[in-house]
């Protein structure tokens, strides 16, 4: 069996520094990211918007207008793109951009 290991929050710091030692030690990665390059450097404030604890208190009707989708994702969708991931055996060190579309306006 293949060892995987899935990482969020892998496209930089702590997160980035622990993808990198678990494909040292032979794991398959699934790194998930909320955003590119930091959301191209959080441009404008601006990342993926998922309904969570952490998001909960947000002024969502006036952010999602910003979210070519038009709404923020939910957990299962972020959940869909990990397994997808992690059942793709030649898949490794990818970041699979969850945004609702925001990195194509970025």
């Amino acid at each position: 069996m293949d060892k995987v290991c899935a990482v969020f929050g892998g496209s930089r710091g702590i997160g980035r520094a622990v993808a990198q030692l678990m494909a040292r030690k032979g794991y398959r990665l699934a790194v998930i990211a909320r955003n590119l390059e930091g959301a191209k450097a959080a441009a404008g404030d601006l990342g993926g918007f998922v309904h969570t604890d952490m998001t909960k208190d947000l002024k969502e009707e006036h952010l999602k207008k910003n979210i070519p989708l038009g709404r923020f994702g939910e957990t299962i969708e972020v959940a869909h793109a990990v397994v997808f991931l992690l059942e793709s055996p030649y898949i490794t060190g990818h970041v699979l951009v969850v945004d609702g579309g925001l990195q194509l306006i970025l």
